[in-house]
């Protein structure tokens, strides 16, 4: 190969380069089946790869892809979580599970100390063991009973 490259007065190494990315009767080139990709040559390859490979690749990408993911507990009616504040980069602000919003398993509306009300993915709150001031317990427990009280008047 190189002896007739030298020949006909051409680069040798583009001979070689050639050759390592002509296909075998394999369907694979000698480049690819030592260093299981293809190598980059001057001229763009239009040869198909076959279905077997394109399979490996979504399997291969599917397995890492997921490598490190896990799936959360759900979180119930009543929990205490923390919210993760996008701006701050804490779990900052305390809240209350309210309850899953509508179907979706991953959503939960939130209540904070102060009333306001979120609804947040599960990813973005934190169950804890922390107990929330009496105060807040009271306050719906006052709501609850303000609608069973009578005037005293």
């Amino acid at each position: 190969l190189i002896k007739k490259a030298h020949a006909s007065n051409t680069d040798a190494y583009a001979a070689i380069l050639a050759y390592r990315t002509s296909l075998l009767e394999c369907g694979k080139s000698p480049a690819q089946l030592l260093l299981n990709r293809e190598i980059r040559t001057r001229l763009n390859s239009h040869v198909q790869l076959p279905a077997d490979s394109e399979y490996l690749r979504e399997k291969y990408d599917q397995k890492y892809a997921n490598m490190h993911s896990s799936q959360l507990p759900d979180l119930h009616k009543g929990d205490n979580v923390r919210i993760w504040d996008t701006k701050t980069k804490k779990w900052s602000k305390k809240a209350t599970i309210k309850q899953p919003y509508k179907n979706n398993s991953r959503s939960y509306e939130v209540e904070t100390l102060e009333g306001q009300q979120y609804r947040r993915n599960r990813q973005h709150l934190l169950k804890t063991k922390e107990d929330w001031p009496s105060f807040y317990q009271n306050r719906h427990h006052l709501e609850d009973d303000s609608d069973t009280d009578t005037d005293l008047h």
